[in-house]
């Protein structure tokens, strides 16, 4: 069960920082124009 829950939060936490990212680059065009 642990590993189970370590799996499904890892790929929570990839998707987590792809939205981050997006977010970061969207900011950052953002304050560039």
């Amino acid at each position: 069960m642990s590993n189970e829950l370590t799996l499904r939060h890892g790929s929570e936490d990839d998707a987590g920082l792809l939205l981050e990212l997006i977010r970061a680059l969207a900011d950052y065009e953002h304050l560039s124009v």
